[in-house]
This record gives C-alpha cells, sequence and structure tokens, in this order.
C-alpha cells in the first residue's frame, strides 16, 4: 500500500457492504447502535441495519447534496440540505418526517447537537440560531463580523461560533455573549474538549490555535504541512488528534501540555487525509484518506498503525459502533462498510 514503510498492519476485511446512489457525504449511528443512516450526494437519506447491512428505508429528502446528520434521539434524526433541514422520526414501524423548514440561506454551514440532546443549532452565513425539535427557535446570535465557519455546544447551555478573527461562547439560556477570543486569523470549526476545558481550532494558515477555560490562555501549535482541518478529542479530554494533508499527529493535554512538548506523529498515508475519527472509549484513532485506505492508530504504543481497511475511493464519513468493536466508513462511489478490530 502506498505510504506504509513499516510493518505491515493487520488487515480488516468488511462484514458487510451496502451501495448508496451517490457520494457519501455523512454518516449517523441510531442512539442504539441498531440503525446507521447515510446522506448522499444525491440529496438520498439511507438507513441501514448495522447488523446486517440490510436497507430499512431510502428517501431522496433534497434536491441538492445532503451536508449533515445528526441521530441524538431514538426518535429524531436531523437532517440538512442546502438550505433546508429535515427532522425525521426514523420510528419501529418505519421513518416519518416529523418537520421540513428552510433557513433564509443557500447553504447550512455546520449543525451541532447540544449535550443534553435536547435542541440543535445552525450556521448560516454571519449568525447561528438554537432550536428545538419542533423547529422552533430559542436562540440567534447578532450577526458577526464574517461568516460563520463552525459551531459547537460547549455544555448544555453555551455555544461556541467561530469566524474570522474570533471564537465567541454564548449563554444561550441568557440570550447573550458569555465571553470572546480574539485572534487575528481564520479559523475552521471549533472543538471544545468533551470536559468543556479546553476549545480547539484548525487555522487557514497551517496552524491549530487553542484557549483554555476559563483561564483564556491560549496556545498555537504550527510547522503543519498543510491546513488541519481535521479534529477530534478523545474521550477522556486528554489527548487531541489533528491531520494536515497525509500527516496525522496527537497531541497530549495532560499535565502541562501541550506546550514545550512533541505530538505523535503517525505517517502511513500517500495522499491527502480526507477523514478521522477518536474511538468513543480507548485511545483509539481511525484515518482515511483520498484513494480509500483507513488506519487504526494506537497513539500510545508508537506510530505504527494496528490495522488497515480499503474502499474503492475517498474516504468521506466515518462513525463508531457502540460496541466499540467495530466502525463504519462511506466512500465518494457511494460505499458504505462495516468493519470489525476487535
Amino acid at each position: 500500500m502506498p505510504g506504509i514503510n513499516h510493518r505491515t498492519p493487520r488487515p480488516l476485511n468488511p462484514r458487510w457492504t451496502a451501495q448508496l446512489p451517490e457520494f457519501v457525504r455523512t454518516i449517523a449511528v441510531s442512539p442504539d447502535s441498531r440503525w446507521i443512516a447515510c446522506g448522499d450526494a444525491s440529496g438520498t437519506l439511507s438507513i441501514f441495519s448495522t447488523d446486517s447491512g440490510e436497507l430499512r428505508t431510502q428517501k431522496l429528502l433534497f434536491d441538492s447534496p445532503v451536508s449533515f446528520l445528526r441521530w441524538p434521539r431514538s426518535d429524531r434524526l436531523v437532517c440538512t440540505g442546502g438550505g433546508s433541514v429535515t427532522i425525521i422520526d426514523p420510528g419501529d414501524d418505519g421513518p416519518t418526517r416529523h418537520i421540513t423548514f428552510d433557513t433564509d440561506a443557500f447553504w447550512i454551514e455546520d449543525l451541532a447537537i447540544s449535550a443534553d440532546n435536547d435542541r440543535f443549532v445552525l450556521c448560516t452565513d454571519k449568525i447561528a440560531r438554537v432550536y428545538t425539535f419542533d423547529g422552533t427557535s430559542s436562540f440567534v446570535t447578532p450577526p458577526q463580523a464574517s461568516t460563520l465557519t463552525g459551531a459547537a455546544f460547549l455544555d448544555d447551555d453555551r455555544l461556541v461560533t467561530s469566524c474570522y478573527g474570533s471564537v465567541c461562547i454564548w449563554d444561550v439560556l441568557r440570550g447573550e455573549l458569555y465571553r470572546e477570543f480574539s485572534w487575528k486569523g481564520s479559523f475552521f470549526r471549533p472543538h471544545p474538549s468533551p470536559d468543556a476545558s479546553v476549545i480547539a481550532c484548525g487555522c487557514q494558515d497551517s496552524s491549530v490555535h487553542f484557549w483554555r477555560l476559563p483561564s483564556g490562555r491560549d496556545s498555537q501549535m504550527m510547522g503543519y504541512p498543510g491546513k488541519p482541518h481535521l479534529l477530534d478529542w478523545s474521550h477522556d479530554s486528554h489527548l487531541l488528534a489533528t491531520a494536515a494533508s497525509t500527516v496525522l499527529l496527537v497531541w497530549s493535554f495532560r499535565d502541562s501540555g501541550p506546550e514545550g512538548t512533541t505530538p505523535v506523529t503517525m505517517e502511513g498515508h500517500g495522499c491527502p487525509i480526507s477523514a478521522m475519527n477518536f474511538h468513543p472509549q480507548l485511545d483509539l484513532v481511525l484515518s482515511g484518506d483520498e484513494i480509500g485506505m483507513l488506519l487504526l492508530w494506537n497513539p500510545k504504543q508508537g506510530e505504527i498503525p494496528l490495522a488497515l481497511a480499503t474502499l474503492q475511493a475517498e474516504i468521506s464519513a466515518l462513525a463508531w459502533h457502540k460496541d466499540g468493536q467495530s466502525f463504519f466508513a462511506g466512500d465518494g462511489n457511494g460505499n458504505l462498510a462495516r468493519f470489525a478490530h476487535g
């Protein structure tokens, strides 16, 4: 395999594969892990059994690609395409549309779910708007100085947004700005740590910037070979995985790190990394690249991948099964597969 120059990783074969109409844009696993929802470039939503890969339902939702899927509750699957939102009740007897509405925007830049799974936020142009699952808007930010690049909930009631020059924390219940961090640069979407102690953002200048809460102390990690637009935290907030070009760098936030430390550098991809995801309970990281190669890593065990799997085209979406022993991957040719690594 191109790019692998260490001992050969353990090969993984798919437990099952399925075919979607188009490029797999986004995937979401149901809270009980019985079903996996997939949105593709044709605007179609497909739902498969995670156990067998059997197709449960397939519906054309939008006349543009499905951009985001989030499945926060068993009875609420949030789907976006273009400037539209459809909330679906998957139901035991088959999915039904709960509500559909259009925003004023041509495109939804980001979708995030609150920590208590009771609300969601949409980024459109220069504003972020928080909704309940009946489609009621409960909070909207003032228009920002530039287009928002992303949003994430810090906890149940605080929302983080990013744009050129600033990262803001909003108090959703009080409807006001809680805190603002200014820095001259263009951020990708914000990534709060699971314990809400750090906010990290990749930057257009090939660096990663982060702020420690509540002190507000900030640092910058520079020298990336490309723009680090893929970031993900370990479940315990101790490790931050960052991907830029062909390289995966994992920083430790234990003790006084990562300042003054060297990241674990994992080089196994021969082309740019296109998707990356931390395991929900273990210190394992999945990375997929633009030619369809998937690598499984353990940053604590060095810089050699543990396992390898392949699909036919660019790895465009990744998700873990609740069992922690298997994961799902989608690619640019519309392939979906479940792999077991345990």
